[in-house]
Formats: structure tokens, C-alpha cells, sequence
């Protein structure tokens, strides 16, 4: 969610309480929800994917793999890249939740991703956050 978003919400709850009279938290989140649910986009859950990519280096690794998550609607968080002797590793941390809330899904992205990976003769795995915390648990 950008900064302009977050200010929308937050004046709309603002608002509200102030004509209530009113401003305890239980009040201001059924109103955040209320709002939320009246004006879809508008805010968003995070929802972290790690994409790994790795194989021979080459030309155009980072911007193809940037370009699919650009065109999917994900936010780049955080990205990392190696190259040791001929081989490429890259990890992105990636927010994909305003691309979920306007109805896109992980498939699409790792659909996106394949295809990348077939251009380029990398592999790719696109992992949602929360099954990587499964597995570190266990």
C-alpha cells in the first residue's frame, strides 16, 4: 500500500470518529474495515513469496525475473544475487499482496516465472512465505 493509500485510510477513520465523537480502537478498526471492504485496492495484507533462481550465468537474469513481477503486480522487498565462477544464484523477497487483492494468484506468477525460466535455462521456484515457515518448523 503507498503512502498516499495509507493517508486515504487513515483520514476516512479520522473522520469518522471525530463526527462519532468517539476514538477508542475497537470503533477505528470496524470503520479501517468497513472502508477496506467498500473500496477494494485500497489496502492490502502483505503476503511474502521468495523466488529463487539459479543456474549458468548469463546476460538478463535479474531484469527478466523483474519484468515478470513488475507485469504480475508484485513489489520487489528485498533481492540478492551471486555469482561464483560461472553460476548464478538470486533470491527476491517479494510482496505480492495488491496483486491477490485485485484477484491475481501465485500460479499466475509462477506461470509468469516458467516461462522465464524456459527463455533463459535457469531454474526458478516461486515459494509463498508461509510454507517456508512450515518447513523451518518442523
Amino acid at each position: 500500500m503507498s503512502q498516499s493509500q495509507r493517508s486515504l485510510e487513515e483520514q476516512i477513520v479520522e473522520g469518522v470518529l471525530r463526527r462519532l465523537g468517539r476514538a477508542d480502537a475497537e470503533v477505528a478498526r470496524a470503520v479501517a474495515r468497513e472502508v477496506s471492504e467498500a473500496i477494494p485496492g485500497l489496502t492490502s495484507t502483505p503476503e511474502r513469496v521468495v523466488i529463487t533462481a539459479s543456474g549458468r550465468n548469463r546476460r538478463g537474469i535479474v531484469p527478466a525475473v523483474a519484468q515478470a513481477i513488475h507485469d504480475f503486480g508484485g513489489d520487489i522487498r528485498d533481492i540478492s544475487q551471486t555469482i561464483v565462477d560461472d553460476f548464478f544464484t538470486m533470491l527476491v523477497v517479494i510482496d505480492i499482496g495488491n496483486a491477490v487483492s485485485r484477484g491475481s494468484s501465485l500460479e499466475t506468477l509462477r506461470g509468469r516465472l516458467a516461462i522465464v525460466s524456459k527463455e533463459l535455462g535457469v531454474h526458478i521456484v516461486a515459494m509463498h512465505d508461509d510454507m517456508l515457515e512450515a518447513m523451518h518448523s518442523v
